[in-house]
């Protein structure tokens, strides 16, 4: 059974323009959250590595909060404005040009909301949830 939802997958996607849709989607998704961070003065602190289709954010510390608490911040803003964030862009072919709009205008709340609270020095103080840490070290080799 898993194997023909598999090959019913492939077929859909073969027979339709869902990749081309997905990557393009994803670009203008990664413009218009750059063009957000670049905005708000964030592009030293906030930014977005990988192809279109799968994009990943890193956070970088700032001088009034470390870069577990802006991601934290960044992710609980996002969750709040009905945008589920774990740190990258997951598209599929069901996301409508309007959940876009909701994703961009996400974006741009949330690092107005950043970019206020690091100037204020304030960010940490204004996350109501525990900062999320990472439970994996890598391996140093």
């Amino acid at each position: 059974l898993s194997i023909a939802a598999a090959l019913a997958t492939i077929d859909k996607l073969e027979a339709t323009n869902a990749i081309a849709d997905i990557w393009a989607y994803g670009s203008k998704l990664q413009d218009a959250a750059e063009e957000a961070i670049r905005a708000n003065g964030l592009e030293n602190i906030i930014t977005l590595h990988g192809k279109p289709c799968w994009v990943l954010q890193r956070f970088e510390d700032h001088p009034t909060a470390a870069r577990e608490v802006i991601s934290t911040f960044f992710m609980k803003e996002m969750i709040a404005r009905r945008v589920l964030m774990n740190g990258s862009h997951n598209l599929c072919w069901a996301h409508s040009p309007s959940d876009m709009q909701v994703i961009v205008n996400a974006y741009n709340e949330t690092c107005e909301r950043i970019a206020g609270e690091l100037r204020r020095g304030t960010l940490e103080g204004a996350l109501d949830c525990p900062v999320i840490r990472p439970v994996f070290k890598p391996r140093k080799i």
